[in-house]
């Protein structure tokens, strides 16, 4: 075996050298979990190395959103995405007819690159445009591993990630991998980190043992913190972080640990990276020892039974794949490493040298930083619903300088807000869906508070106001608490007469005459009337009504007693076009947000809208809503939500084009007189 490795590393050395050029395309996908995911960032070190001018694209099967951002922004990749989400776009781009399946996908995108590396878990392929390899041996190491605690390449000190190297030709290691901290509040006493784990039931240690771990680590004075996400048990007696640190953060927090305690798995991965370093014990299971343990660490595998993690359905399925022989006990590898086992190996692990850590101020910011920045690009109406938020930061942190990273129409949206320190104005576009990253002028700032989509999707937007999520979400990521007062009310905005004279003289705006401004459309295709409602609208109102029409794109409408500006006004004409009415007719949109601020009242064609949800924090008694009669029980929804059945038959959205002109007339006049 060994000969066929140095004859395949020869050939691979000979065909990438000869393949050397400036431009050089790499793409390369490795799919799996987040520890696979931290695995393929190793390689991707050596990946670098070896073509240091290439540009590299990497593919991740990891399910956190933001994970992929981490990759193309820290390491050597130059981007990095997820599998399936980029799969979805690369449709829509390439009109290309895919399925998500990983051979589909490597078939499809090979093309594109010089070089494509396809790292699955039980081979590794490399494209070039003239060949292909594909090493047979590496396929049979992997096999012999998975089903063998020790085996002959595990005496040469060989693991998954050294096989895939020398497999590809690499040399990445962990200590290659600078992964981003932020930093945390540390307890002040020395602390040990633990996690459950989140994976199936044969790699899991039992709940009860860990709490008589944690029991004994708490009589040794030792801090214990749970790490992981919400869905993984809580070990009673730890002081409970899961889903409330970021990744960052949870990297942070185990750099500065005393120790960490573990099963097999991804954290365990994590204390491994170069400016981490933290040992950990290892509760190493069902996992195969040979192939996913690191040496430096406490690795506690019980030779019972051969290893069963990953090689039939039975481990996904929570079973045993095999039982202990002679024993009807379930998970026998884990049920037989007792806890006065793993005690017993902690005690030489838990030194005074170990102890050495950082320690702030309990329940407050670790911030040497003077700066936060909040980012926020899409929607204006939902940098409006920031602003109580930007005032709680404020008011929590006033030391700290506040900058806001938006765009430069929606920056118009913060003229008058006193608890902005600096506006910073970008071009930064993202994807309506899923959670980009910050753009990267906020780097330079101590904290980013990034708010791009993070309250558009899910139980965070089904189930509570819009302004107060922003809140949630701000205060999750500076881990304080921002607390809005319930008086607060955002500010008005500041109006140039003579830009309200101007708006009045260019489209022949009378002042005698009761003025009704009308919002068209909006971006929410649940939320917009059509042009047949507002056309009925329009010819059934009292004659001496004045109708100034407004939206960000041209609609051809001409008709008595109207002036059209639609399409003709930028952000900052708009809002002083709604200066001059007397009333604003709109859906939920921007419009219904700006009114308020300027004092003119605001008869707002519900529709789907949640009012209560996008109304908070406005002034009060400025809002007359409208509904369809009788009103709809699939009302309210979200664009995202709607029957489905809504745009298949004329006059969809039925809820808002429901809407009578006469309870629409109505209901102005009720405002007006």
């Amino acid at each position: 075996m060994i000969s066929n490795i140095e004859a395949h590393i020869n050939k691979l050395l000979n065909q990438f050298l000869d393949i050397q050029r400036p431009n050089l395309r790499i793409g390369a996908i490795c799919l799996g979990g987040l520890g696979d995911t931290l695995d393929f960032w190793a390689w991707l070190a050596g990946c670098r190395r070896m073509f240091p001018d290439a540009k590299i694209a990497a593919y991740t099967g990891n399910g956190r959103d933001n994970f992929d951002a981490l990759m193309g922004k820290h390491s050597p990749a130059d981007t990095a995405f997820p599998f399936k989400r980029h799969v979805k776009f690369w449709r829509f781009f390439r009109g290309e007819v895919l399925n998500s399946s990983w051979p589909s996908f490597v078939h499809s995108e090979k093309q594109h690159y010089d070089i494509f590396f396809d790292l699955r878990p039980y081979g590794a392929g490399i494209y070039t445009k003239a060949s292909f390899f594909c090493p047979v041996w590496f396929e049979d190491a992997y096999h012999h591993m998975l089903s063998h605690h020790t085996a002959e390449l595990s005496s040469l000190g060989l693991n998954v990630i050294s096989l895939r190297n020398l497999a590809t030709g690499m040399d990445g290691t962990y200590k290659d991998i600078q992964f981003p901290l932020e930093e945390y509040p540390l307890p002040i006493s020395p602390y040990v980190t633990i996690h459950h784990g989140g994976c199936a039931a044969p790699k899991l240690w039992h709940s009860d043992y860990w709490e008589e771990v944690v029991r004994w680590l708490k009589g040794k004075d030792f801090k214990v913190l749970q790490l992981g996400i919400s869905g993984e048990k809580y070990i009673p007696g730890a002081e409970d972080l899961r889903n409330k640190t970021t990744l960052e953060q949870t990297a942070y927090i185990i750099k500065h640990s005393s120790h960490h305690i573990d099963c097999e798995g991804s954290l365990v991965r994590l204390a491994q990276c170069g400016n981490i370093q933290t040992k950990c014990t290892v509760l190493g299971g069902a996992s195969q020892k040979a192939l996913f343990s690191f040496p430096q660490n406490n690795n506690l595998w019980l030779d019972i039974c051969s290893p069963c993690a990953y090689i039939n359905a039975d481990f996904w399925r929570g079973k045993c794949p095999r039982r202990y022989e002679g024993e009807e006990i379930e998970h026998c590898c884990m049920q037989k490493l007792t806890p006065d086992i793993v005690i017993d190996s902690l005690v030489p692990q838990l030194t005074l040298a170990d102890l050495s850590m950082p320690a702030p101020r309990a329940g407050r910011i670790v911030d040497l930083q003077t700066e936060i920045a909040v980012c926020r690009m899409r929607g204006l109406g939902d940098v409006i619903m920031m602003i109580p938020t930007l005032a709680a930061i404020k008011e929590a942190l006033p030391d700290k300088k506040l900058t806001v990273i938006t765009s430069k129409e929606a920056a118009y949206m913060l003229k008058g807000v006193d608890c902005v320190d600096t506006i910073v104005k970008t071009d930064y576009r993202h994807f309506a869906s899923g959670l980009p990253p910050p753009p990267k002028v906020a780097k330079k700032h101590g904290y980013i508070v990034n708010l791009i989509n993070t309250v558009d999707f899910g139980d965070i937007c089904f189930n509570n106001n819009r302004p107060d999520n922003f809140a949630t979400v701000a205060s999750k990521k500076l881990r304080t608490h921002l607390s809005i007062d319930d008086d607060y009310l955002i500010p008005s905005f500041p109006v140039r007469l003579e830009l309200r004279e101007k708006i009045r003289n260019e489209f022949n705006v009378p002042k005698n005459k009761p003025l009704i401004g009308c919002q068209l459309t909006t971006n929410g295709i649940s939320r917009e009337m059509n042009l047949r409602s507002w056309h009925q609208l329009f010819i059934s109102a009292p004659d001496d009504w004045f109708f100034v029409l407004f939206s960000d794109k041209r609609v051809d409408i001409n008709l008595p007693n109207t002036a059209n500006t639609t399409g003709e006004l930028n952000i900052v004409e708009f809002v002083h076009g709604i200066s001059i009415c007397d009333v604003f007719i709109c859906p939920d949109s921007v419009g219904m947000h700006i009114s308020p601020r300027l004092n003119v009242p605001v008869v707002l064609l519900a529709g789907s809208t949640k009012i209560e949800y996008h109304t908070k924090y406005q002034k009060p008694g400025m809002h007359f809503p409208v509904f369809c009669e009788p009103e709809l029980d699939c009302s309210p929804c979200f664009d995202w939500q709607m029957r489905h059945d809504c745009f298949k038959k004329a006059g969809a959205p039925w809820c808002i084009n429901q809407i009578e002109s006469t309870l629409i007339i109505n209901k102005v006049k009720e405002v007006l007189f």
